[in-house]
Formats: C-alpha cells, sequence, structure tokens
C-alpha cells in the first residue's frame, strides 16, 4: 500500500493543487457550454478541457489512494459526516461521467467532427462506435450531459454552503485553512512525505500520450479503402468524349515545373478564411496557343496531401463527409474547350471528385517569352454540387459554398512529345495503292531455273507475231537499280518449232492451247540472259544456260 493513518488537519500540496486548478476548470466549462453559441472554436475549447478534467480526475483519485485525505474536523454529526461523503462520491463520479458523456456524444454524432486538442493533440473518437452513429443516440446523450451540468451546479452549491457553515456559522469547525492554509488560519501539515507521485500521475499521462500517438499515426496513415466505390474513372462515360479522356491518351507538350507550380483552396469557416494548398500532384498539359480546339489538360490530384496549417481542418476534411480520402484517394480536373478572351483564357474545368462531376469555367493567363511561361488562374466550385459537407453543414452557415481554387506554376514547352504521337498516327494511316508501289518497292527476287534434267514439263509454243521491227520502251526506273528492258523481236513462222527456253532441245512438245501475246518481261531478270534469248529467237539455236 502506498499509504498509512494520519492525523494531518489539512490536505498535501498536490492535492490542494488538484482541487483548485479542477475546480476553475469545471466552472469554466459549464460557463463555455452555455455559451459557445454554435462556434466551432468553442467547441474545441470545450473538448479540450473535457479531456484535461478527465485525465486529471484520474490522476486525482489515485493521488487519494495514495494519500490519504484528513479526517474530518472533530465534532462534525454523522449526518453532516454522511452528506459530506455523498457530495464527494458525486462530484467525482461527475467528473467521470460528464467528459465521458461529451466524448461518446463526439463519437456517435451525425457530423463527425474531428477532435483536436488545444489545436495541436489528435484525439480519436471512441472505439467500436461507428455503428451508433444518428440523431437519436446523440440527442439522448445530449440531454444527459445538460442535466449531468446542472447536477454540477447542485453538488457546488452543497459543497461551499456546509464548507461556509462549518467556518463561519454555529458550532465552527476550522475547514477551509484545510485547502487554504495561511488564509483563513494555521492548519497541521501532514505528517508524512507525499508519494507515489510517478505512478500517480506517469500512469494517466501514458495512457493519454498513447491515445494521442496512436491516432495521429492513424490519420497520417489511413487504411486502404473498406469498399470497392465508384471512382472518379466510373462515371466519365457519361461525360463529353473531351472531358473523358484519360491522362495516358494526352500527349503533353509542356514540362511542369513542379517545385514551383501550385493548386490551391480557400473559402470561410466560421467567418474567418481558410485556405489549404494541395501538396502531391501530377499533370499533363497538352496547351497549344495556335490550335485551341486539340489542347487538353489532365490534373490528378492525391486528396490525402490537403493541408490548411490548422489541424483541426487537416483531420476534418479527411472523413467521409468531405473529401473521404479512405474510399476516394485520388480526385481528377480535366480542361476542355480552351477560347481566348480579350486578356487571358478561359476553358472548362470538370473536377470530379467522389464519384460526382462539376463543370465550371477556369480564367487564367499564360505570361513568359519563347518557351517559358508563367500560368496564373483561378475557378468556384460549389460544395453542394460535389458533395461536401452537406450532412453537418447543408446551409452553408459555417463554411461558405463557394470553394476557390487557384493554380499557379512555371512551365516549358516541348513538342517533342506531340511531335512522336503525331508521325505514329499518321503511320497508321492506309496509303494509296500507288504510293506504295513508289514509296515501299518489294524486294527484287533471283530469278529460279531448273537444272536441264529437271525440266520435264511441256512448254507451251510461243504464239506466232507478224514480222515487225522491235520495239524498244523506256525502261520504269525503282527505287533500286534499274534494268533495262528490250522487247525481242518476234520469231518468223518457221521458228514456231524451235525448242523451248527451258526445255531439252531433243523433246518435241505438244502443241498447247492459244496463249495470249508476250508481255514485257518483268525487270527481275538479268540484262545478259535477255538479250541471249533474244539472239537465240533470231537465230533458231538454244539459248546458253544462265
Amino acid at each position: 500500500m502506498f499509504y498509512s493513518e494520519t492525523s494531518s488537519s489539512r490536505y498535501s500540496y498536490v492535492a490542494m493543487i488538484l482541487h483548485w486548478v479542477m475546480a476553475a476548470l469545471i466552472l469554466f466549462m459549464i460557463w463555455l457550454g452555455w455559451n459557445m453559441d454554435d462556434n466551432e472554436a468553442g467547441y474545441q475549447i470545450h473538448k479540450s478541457v473535457g479531456i484535461t478534467i478527465l485525465v486529471l480526475t484520474v490522476s486525482r483519485l489515485l493521488w487519494r489512494w495514495a494519500n490519504p485525505p484528513p479526517s474530518l474536523p472533530e465534532g462534525i454529526s454523522p449526518g453532516e459526516a454522511r452528506l459530506s461523503h455523498i457530495v464527494h462520491v458525486m462530484f467525482y463520479t461527475l467528473m467521470i461521467a460528464m467528459p465521458l458523456l461529451g466524448w461518446l456524444m463526439v463519437s456517435v454524432s451525425p457530423f463527425q467532427i474531428k477532435t483536436v486538442l488545444f489545436g495541436v493533440i489528435p484525439w480519436p473518437h471512441i472505439p467500436f462506435t461507428s455503428g451508433l452513429q444518428g440523431e437519436a443516440l446523440y440527442g439522448v446523450l445530449e440531454a444527459i450531459h445538460g442535466f449531468g451540468a446542472w447536477s454540477f451546479l447542485v453538488m457546488l452549491a452543497l459543497h461551499i454552503a456546509g464548507a461556509l457553515k462549518h467556518q463561519f456559522i454555529g458550532d465552527r469547525r476550522p475547514v477551509l485553512p484545510r485547502m487554504i492554509p495561511k488564509v483563513f488560519g494555521e492548519a497541521e501539515a501532514p505528517a508524512y512525505l507525499t508519494r507515489g507521485a510517478q505512478f500517480v500521475f506517469g500512469a494517466p499521462i501514458a495512457v493519454f500520450a498513447l491515445l494521442a500517438i496512436s491516432t495521429a499515426f492513424t490519420r497520417a496513415n489511413p487504411p486502404a479503402p473498406k469498399t470497392t466505390l465508384a471512382s472518379a474513372e466510373a462515371i466519365l462515360p457519361a461525360l463529353p468524349a473531351a472531358q473523358s479522356a484519360d491522362a495516358k491518351d494526352v500527349s503533353a507538350n509542356w514540362i511542369v515545373d513542379f517545385p514551383k507550380s501550385e493548386i490551391r483552396f480557400s473559402g470561410q469557416h466560421d467567418g474567418a478564411d481558410f485556405s489549404g494548398v494541395f501538396k502531391n500532384w501530377d499533370a499533363r498539359v497538352a496547351f497549344y496557343p495556335e490550335d485551341l480546339l486539340k489542347s487538353v489538360v489532365i490534373v490528378t490530384v492525391d486528396m490525402n496531401s490537403a493541408t490548411t496549417g490548422k489541424k483541426l481542418y487537416d483531420d476534418t476534411i479527411q472523413i467521409e463527409e468531405w473529401f473521404d480520402i479512405q474510399n476516394y484517394p485520388q480526385s481528377v480536373v480535366r480542361l476542355t474547350n480552351f477560347r481566348k478572351t480579350a486578356d487571358a483564357y478561359v476553358a472548362d474545368a470538370t473536377l470530379v471528385l467522389k464519384g460526382t462531376a462539376h463543370t465550371v469555367p477556369l480564367t487564367f493567363t499564360l505570361t513568359g517569352e519563347g518557351v517559358n511561361a508563367t500560368l496564373k488562374g483561378e475557378a468556384e466550385y460549389s460544395r453542394k454540387a460535389l458533395n461536401l459537407g452537406q450532412t453537418s453543414d447543408p446551409s452553408a452557415g459555417w463554411v461558405s459554398d463557394v470553394i476557390k481554387v487557384t493554380v499557379s506554376g512555371k512551365a516549358t514547352r516541348s513538342d517533342k512529345a506531340a511531335t512522336d504521337i503525331s508521325v505514329s498516327v499518321a503511320d497508321q494511316q492506309t496509303a494509296r495503292p500507288s504510293e506504295a508501289v513508289i514509296t515501299e518497292p518489294e524486294p527484287v527476287r533471283a530469278p529460279v531455273v531448273q537444272p536441264a534434267a529437271a525440266r520435264t514439263q511441256p512448254a507451251a509454243a510461243p504464239q506466232t507475231r507478224p514480222a515487225a521491227k522491235p520495239v524498244v520502251k523506256p525502261a520504269v526506273k525503282p527505287v533500286t537499280n534499274p534494268v533495262p528492258v528490250v522487247e525481242p523481236k518476234p520469231p518468223a513462222p518457221e521458228d514456231a518449232a524451235a525448242p523451248s527456253v527451258i526445255l531439252p532441245a531433243t523433246e518435241t512438245p505438244e502443241a498447247p492451247e492459244p496463249r495470249p501475246a508476250i508481255v514485257d518481261p518483268p525487270p527481275v531478270m538479268d540484262a545478259y540472259l535477255l538479250e541471249q534469248i533474244r539472239k537465240a529467237q533470231e537465230d533458231d539455236s538454244a539459248p546458253p544456260a544462265p
């Protein structure tokens, strides 16, 4: 055991400090609860002080166990002692129950507003309460919480009245010096040194720190999507073709300088301006000032990278009612339908967020020289159109409905990607036959001539032509080495029985069916061989073997 019986007539200094600090915090909480007037900053302070009271109450109970309080003054009647005991029990019960009720209210609230203690320390909802969220239970807890505040005031009045009565009325008993020494008189100090301070204060603070650290880690590393919901791409088939273009289909001709560029959003919350920025995003920019019709820009944003510089906002915008990053970790913005105004450009900016598409005009300027440019632009989106915050604030009483998105940055033009894709598309087009013959000639094949022993097929006798002077046609110039083509002189009638070019001279072929007139041989044959064939036909002799 930490303690032993003592005859001390006053409390230890640690007990006195805990008593008066908690008394001040409780009075402040009651006043604040009646004067928050739907002020979000007031709610956060109320929750912060409530959790602080809970931790201090646990420490105070442990301290009371390790360092028991002095006995009641002599002369206190049994009825007064019993009433004093009941009041103390009620005080400790309310000091434990009220913060827990408030914590449970926040956990089951349909608004699901995050808790950040004193604007710095993230605090979780009570585990396993997600299935209890709803207005019905929240209303019941709110009523009980309000009744507890009134109970606190009643217990406080009884406590103060009893202390003043014993100190100043009737048979006076010195009770105030027990908690306020040297003001209303002297009291005997404890006969022993206080003990157990490390355990009394260390255990609650360790639990407090563990909850805060685990909450911070969870919010910084959200779990994978618990359900497969419609992503940004799921609704694209319903959009116009240009708006539904995928990033991989865009041939970017601008290189964005991301360290010098940013996407920022801003609005008002509770009458005060707020602003945030997305740290991680990517953009494929195909923008042609000289040809706006083929311009398209696709921006992919990591919604988990949104930061406002205020812990409460950073934690709140991640929940399901707002960005819902657990199920929709990315959003997509497509800029299409570019047009030029007198002093700027305008494009249709289609934002796909949480499975909802919303298109508004984005006005921007592009300044710079040569291939380097500076961009500044802005667009205004409606929270209602994007289904943001429509459970807790559908009337825009706290957060403005209009959210302004501004873009700024630097980029360098490089048409290499656009040139490559143009060539690729051109290659897929079907060329006309005449162009194919000229630009893509088939490879020249060498003639295949069988040896004399293998020439067994009968050859058709050459058709008799009327004697005429040979006509020499100009050769068609192919891409490769041209071969002049000379039409052979037609044989005389008596040469009709001359042996074939590809059969032995001793074999007499059968008379074949008449065949069409001999046309110019293709340019794939050797010029020397053609000349020898012509001479053989004129001289009625067999041509030489090739």
